[in-house]
Formats: structure tokens, C-alpha cells, sequence
């Protein structure tokens, strides 16, 4: 898309079908973004006389589709492999262009003007560089370029979808209050009321319950009995040594 940090405004079609100029063969394309202004460059569009500058494509120049006079309506990318794969290459000689046929036609791929070799594409290949001191260690000898004590970085860039009825959504969950009353129960309370659902029963008109151990098989409980009747009458003794008091109230 060409940005950085930018939202575009577009619109996502699906279900393109392309072919060739002189071909039968059709190729559905994936989901496909509107774009209010191409990248592009008229000067990459492959012609008969772009051909004829190189002795070994020039019987090219009559297989190549006739350039029209109106503007780009269309790229195709990485991410339609089918429209870009070689069906026949011619290779380059001299470390010039090279011809290469697909299911859309033929093509020549490099810089077709002899005397722009060396010249960088006026559109570029990334949105920014860095450009970083190289430690002496790690320092890069026999450098061509000439430049030995910098290293550079091309940062490549990533396109995230935006869709407004997702962000609608997105921000309605944040202040949506439909689940403010519902009962949440944690693990030790829906252990809880499953083993009472399973073990729960009425007796002589009494419910009776199990103990919600943590380990699924029961300690072994000691009987107390004994205990508990001494502590009773030790407890029955010493109210009976307590002497009554009588309250006397006056009334006026």
C-alpha cells in the first residue's frame, strides 16, 4: 500500500477471474483491495520496442500485448502464484533482461534501457533504511561498494486489515454489561455442587448430604464418642456447683 503507520481507506472484492490477452486459460484471484492511486510505472510496462533494444528478445516484439492508452486497474502480487509462474524463460545474456512466459503472456523482467544498468528503479524497493556503525570486529573487508564502516537494514513493511464493523465490535465488548449478573463459580464450587447433586438423598423425611472431602476417598475418622460424653458431664458438673442467685425487683 505504500504507508507507514497510515490507514487507507479501501474496499475488499472477492472472486476476480483474470486471463491473458491471447489466452483461454483463467485464473481466480485471491480477495483483492481498491486503491485510489497505483504505485506504478508506466516505464515497466514491457513494449515491442523495449524488446527490439535486445538482439535475443526481439522476436518478442510480436508476442508482447499492444500498450493501451489508459491508467493501471490492476496489480497482481506473491500472493497469486498461479499468474506468475514461468511457463518458458529466455534467459538474459550480458547481465541484461530476461523474457519469461506465464498463463497472462510473456513479459521481460530487468531494466530494458541499456544505458540505466546501473541506475537504481526511481520507485524503490522499501519504505526506509537504517543505517548503523559497524563495530571494528565485525567490520566488512573488500567492501565493492566502497562504504566498509556502515551496514544497511530494509525494514519491509505489513499490511493489517481494518475492518469498521470489527472495531464496532471490538469497543462494544468493552462496555458491554450483559454479563455483569451472571454467576461465575470457581473449581472447588462446581466440585462442590456435582458431589452433592450426585450423593445428596432423603431419609424418614431428612436430607442427607456428603461431606465435600478435597480427596475422593474419605479420611478414616476416629469415634469421639467417649470424649464428647466426658466433656458433657464435666460440663453438667459445673453448672450444678453454680448457686442460684435470686433477683428481687422494686417497683415504685
Amino acid at each position: 500500500m505504500h504507508a507507514e503507520n497510515h490507514i487507507v481507506d479501501s474496499r475488499k472484492i472477492k472472486g476476480l477471474v483474470v486471463r491473458g490477452f491471447d489466452s483461454e486459460v483463467r485464473i481466480p484471484l485471491p480477495q483483492v483491495f481498491t486503491r485510489d492511486i497505483m504505485p506504478a510505472n508506466r516505464s515497466h510496462i514491457p513494449t515491442a520496442e523495449m524488446a527490439r533494444r535486445w538482439s535475443y528478445l526481439e522476436h518478442l516484439a510480436e508476442k508482447l500485448m499492444p500498450v493501451r492508452d489508459c491508467e493501471f486497474g490492476l496489480f497482481i502480487g506473491y500472493n497469486c502464484p498461479r499468474a506468475l509462474i514461468p511457463r518458458e524463460v529466455i534467459p538474459s545474456i550480458d547481465n541484461g533482461p530476461y523474457g519469461q512466459k506465464t498463463d497472462l503472456g510473456w513479459g521481460i523482467v530487468g531494466i530494458v534501457d541499456p544505458l540505466q544498468i546501473d541506475n537504481c528503479d526511481s520507485i524503490g524497493f522499501s519504505h526506509r533504511t537504517l543505517a548503523l556503525e559497524v563495530p571494528n570486529e565485525l567490520s566488512i573487508k573488500g567492501n565493492k561498494s566502497g562504504d566498509s564502516e556502515h551496514v544497511y537494514f530494509s525494514f519491509g513493511s505489513s499490511v493489517n486489515e481494518i475492518i469498521p464493523s470489527e472495531v464496532a465490535r471490538l469497543m462494544e465488548l468493552d462496555f458491554s454489561d450483559r454479563n455483569v449478573n451472571k454467576i461465575t463459580y470457581s473449581y472447588d464450587d462446581k466440585r462442590f455442587i456435582s458431589i452433592l447433586d450426585e450423593g445428596i438423598s432423603v431419609e424418614n423425611g431428612h436430607y442427607i448430604m456428603p461431606l465435600p472431602f478435597k480427596d475422593k476417598n474419605p479420611p478414616i475418622l476416629t469415634n469421639t464418642k467417649n470424649i464428647t460424653v466426658t466433656r458433657l458431664n464435666q460440663l453438667k458438673g459445673r453448672l450444678q456447683r453454680i448457686k442460684p442467685i435470686v433477683i428481687i425487683t422494686l417497683q415504685a
